[in-house]
């Protein structure tokens, strides 16, 4: 099932394309099954997650991007590479220690140690307080669990800030 979003803010309307779980499992099975890296793949969403950012609040400079171990969390790596590419400061918190995270995720997690994102392993940590936008990659939609610590106090963090806060495929919490 396709659904069609509209990301609205005062300057301009945007529509989206947004697939359902079982599409996007599709999707993803046929992009591996025709020979597509899941690596690639994340390269392209994070990129594409950045440019909706960059176009929804074009002002941005400082992001966070909350980093969990799976494929969602290397879309926040990749993302994370995108802004940096840009100019922007982009700061990541792993919400897990990164050595638990998936084999694609983890090399996501490396390029963006090369092109020198800050990793923070606190929130209350002051360079946060400069933050234009939060991108929330914790969890996915493989995600069939309720949710436990850490990803409640990160979600209870985000939804205490006053900046916009992005999910890559759902909200975590």
């Amino acid at each position: 099932m396709e659904y069609k979003m509209q990301a609205m803010n005062q300057f301009k309307t945007q529509q989206l394309n947004c697939y359902g779980h079982d599409k996007t499992r599709q999707i993803e099975s046929q992009w591996v099954a025709s020979g597509g890296h899941l690596g690639s793949l994340m390269q392209r969403a994070g990129a594409r997650c950045w440019d909706y950012c960059h176009q929804t609040w074009p002002d941005v400079q400082t992001l966070t991007v909350l980093c969990g171990p799976g494929a969602n969390g290397g879309d926040g790596y990749a993302l994370a590479v995108a802004a940096r590419q840009a100019g922007k400061v982009v700061y990541i918190i792993e919400v897990v220690p990164l050595n638990t995270a998936q084999t694609d995720a983890r090399a996501m997690a490396q390029l963006a140690r090369q092109h020198n994102a800050q990793w923070i392993t606190d929130g209350d940590d002051p360079r946060l307080k400069s933050v234009d936008v939060v991108i929330d990659a914790m969890l996915g939609i493989g995600c069939q669990r309720s949710l436990d610590l850490p990803y409640s106090h990160w979600v209870t963090w985000c939804n205490a800030l006053a900046v916009p806060v992005l999910s890559i495929d759902l909200p975590s919490g």
